[in-house]
C-alpha cells in the first residue's frame, strides 16, 4: 500500500506546503514537508515511480507493469518522453529508482526500462501480483535483491 499511496499523495503535499507557508505555521509546515521528502527516496528505492510526458499520463497516474510485478505511479516528466510524445504520440515511460548517488542505480534503471514497446496496464485494479523485493538495494538490481 505504501508503494502506491506515497507517490499519489505527493502532489497534494506540495499544495499543502504552499498553503501552509502562507496561511499556517511555517515551521510546522516545513517539518511535515521534510518528513514527506524523507519518505520519497524510500518510495523510489522500492521502484514505484516513473517519468513520462504528463500529456500521456497525468501526475499521479497509475500503471501496472507485469514483468516486474509492480504498480508504478507517474511522478515526473522526462525530456525524451516529452519529445517522443510531442513528435508522434509515441509512449515512453522511464522507471525511476532512487535519488541515490550510487553509480549502480543508473545501469539498473536502464536494465529494467525496456528498449522497445511493452504492454502496461493503465489505471489497473487493485489485487495484481506484487513482488515485494526492492528493485535496487545496496548496489544490486532486481531480481537479485
Amino acid at each position: 500500500m505504501f508503494q502506491v499511496l506515497l507517490p499519489l499523495l505527493a502532489p497534494m503535499v506540495d499544495v499543502y506546503l504552499v498553503y501552509g507557508l502562507i496561511f499556517l505555521d511555517p515551521v510546522t509546515t516545513a517539518a511535515i514537508r521534510g518528513a514527506v521528502l524523507g519518505l520519497q527516496p524510500a518510495s523510489g528505492v522500492l521502484g514505484t515511480t516513473l517519468a513520462t510526458d504528463p500529456r500521456e499520463l497525468p501526475v499521479g497516474g497509475l500503471v501496472y507493469y507485469a514483468p516486474l510485478q509492480r504498480y508504478l505511479v507517474m511522478e515526473d516528466d522526462c525530456d525524451t518522453c516529452i519529445a517522443e510524445w510531442g513528435a508522434d504520440r509515441t509512449a515512453h515511460l522511464d522507471l525511476w529508482l532512487s535519488g541515490s548517488d550510487d553509480p549502480a542505480v543508473l545501469p539498473c534503471e536502464e536494465a529494467l526500462t525496456p528498449a522497445g514497446p511493452v504492454p502496461v496496464e493503465v489505471n489497473p485494479p487493485p489485487g495484481r501480483p506484487v513482488d515485494p523485493r526492492p528493485l535496487f538495494d545496496h548496489g544490486r538490481c532486481w531480481p537479485d535483491t
